[in-house]
């Protein structure tokens, strides 16, 4: 594939500093698959981004005088390296130990191009306890301090989608809150071609698809799927413990609504499994609405000539001849 013909979406400083971006290839918090990031040195303001391919069925892009029949493109969203790396050292036997900044990435040694950088060095002390041994200063992870920032996350998230207002952006919410659920209670639909449910299963499920706003335990369920995404399985069960969430199925019987979205139709990501819900199915028996009974026979054929009702022509008597005067 010709380079020129990727659709990108980035922020202006990719752009304007092309010679401080570098492409750079790290494990998937979640997945453990090697994906693409981009590092971007700018100073004062050092970020990775996360480069992550959508795509709908059915779209193509207008490129100059060209067509693109392959209508995706690829977002480059800005991503805490701290997701990375926790992802890294909560699994690993020197959790309960200290250890150098060379110990924390050995199961994920690119992440030193990241953390050489002073500013994100320091910032490990949001989940790690720290302290200086000689002329190094050594890092052990802190469960309660992780779970802690994470809760952060959560709580940023969920302040973000309360205060939305603009209709749009509410309606895509929850557009994505049913399509996701849908795509876990249809074993025949995939998370990248989810559709809406067509009919709510509950009164207040009708009413959550017509208030102006979010319901605050709605925004929290998404909240934290947004951030279990990039949790691995036992870390993201941790935090539903810590927020006191229920698990899906609970969450549905207790607030009467559809279940979480459990991921986004995107290639770098493997989404998280929110199980099942059947209650989002009709209870009505319709099988013998539809068996043929005795009485039933086939209607007999309309005479030609039938008479029309008073007042009513055959529409012919429009295409006919007219008579002349």
């Amino acid at each position: 594939m010709n380079p020129s013909d990727l659709v990108f979406v980035v922020q202006d400083q990719i752009t304007q500093y092309p010679g401080k971006s570098n492409l750079i290839r790290l494990k998937h918090p979640r997945s453990g698959q090697n994906c693409v990031y981009i590092w971007n040195r700018i100073s004062g303001v050092n970020r990775l981004y996360e480069i992550q391919r959508v795509s709908e069925k059915h779209r193509s892009w207008f490129l100059g005088t060209k067509i693109k029949s392959d209508g995706g493109a690829y977002l480059c969203t800005p991503i805490n390296p701290l997701f990375l790396i926790l992802s890294s050292i909560s699994e690993q036997s020197i959790r309960n130990r200290f250890t150098t900044l060379h110990g924390l990435l050995a199961n994920n040694p690119e992440l030193a191009t990241v953390f050489e950088d002073d500013e994100w060095e320091r910032k490990l002390s949001a989940i790690c306890d720290s302290k200086v041994a000689g002329e190094h200063t050594v890092y052990r992870y802190n469960e309660s301090l992780a779970l802690s920032w994470l809760s952060d996350r959560v709580n940023s998230v969920r302040q973000m989608l309360t205060s939305l207002t603009d209709p749009e952006l509410i309606d895509q919410v929850r557009f994505s809150y049913s399509a996701n659920n849908s795509a876990i209670t249809d074993p025949n639909v995939g998370t990248t071609d989810a559709h809406a449910p067509a009919f709510a299963a509950s009164s207040n499920q009708a009413r959550l698809f017509t208030s102006s706003t979010l319901p605050d335990d709605m925004c929290q369920q998404f909240a934290y799927q947004l951030v279990a995404d990039y949790l691995l399985p036992d870390l993201a069960d941790q935090l539903r413990s810590h927020l006191h969430l229920g698990t899906n199925t609970d969450v549905h019987e207790t607030s009467d609504t559809v279940a979480v979205p459990n991921g986004y139709p995107k290639e770098n990501v493997n989404p998280v499994s929110a199980g099942g819900n059947s209650s989002t199915q009709p209870s009505e028996d319709y099988s013998n609405a539809l068996k043929k009974t005795e009485v039933d026979r086939p209607a007999e054929p309309v005479s030609k000539k039938s008479k029309h009702s008073k007042g009513m022509q055959s529409i012919a008597n429009f295409f006919g001849k007219r008579p002349t005067c």
